[in-house]
């Protein structure tokens, strides 16, 4: 169970020597389902596991970056991490909506990153998510970054 969220269980996406890069699979009787709790956890900088999560046509739309289409994603993710040493993430999904093989989802987020020349960057933001089903698996088609707050 998930305590921050009434006791129900909550989705871990966990890639601790599990993960099988095929994405966040929802069963065929889940449409219309709500999520609630949704944890992304112990990946390295590598970014394998990150990028399993996305379709294979997609945006990533930061005010840092925007990267189009999986080997866009990997230059940005490489790119980033050939400058960060490490890096906190933590997200709070606030709505999910699943239409069919498409899902519209809105998450809340912390990041905080010390960078290889010294600096930490505290960020609070938001990312908007367009979601669909791909080779039988839920992933990113779509996702823009608000910044909220950023601190240096």
């Amino acid at each position: 169970s998930f305590a921050a969220n009434s006791n129900r269980p909550a989705i871990i996406l966990d890639g601790n020597n599990f993960f099988t890069g095929d994405g966040l699979v929802l069963t065929t009787n889940a449409d219309g389902s709500t999520i609630r709790g949704f944890v992304i956890r112990d990946f390295s900088g590598d970014g394998k596991a990150w990028l399993a999560c996305w379709a294979r046509t997609c945006v990533w739309d930061t005010p840092a970056v925007k990267a189009e289409g999986r080997e866009g994603l990997t230059a940005a993710w490489d790119g980033l991490w050939a400058e960060i040493e490490t890096m906190a993430f933590f997200a709070e999904i606030t709505a999910i909506e699943v239409t069919g093989a498409r899902a519209k989802g809105r998450a809340f987020c912390r990041e905080v990153s010390r960078w290889k020349d010294g600096r930490f960057i505290k960020v609070i933001g938001r990312y908007d998510d367009d979601i669909v089903r791909e080779d039988g698996a839920w992933r990113f088609a779509r996702r823009t970054f608000t910044m909220h707050l950023v601190e240096e």
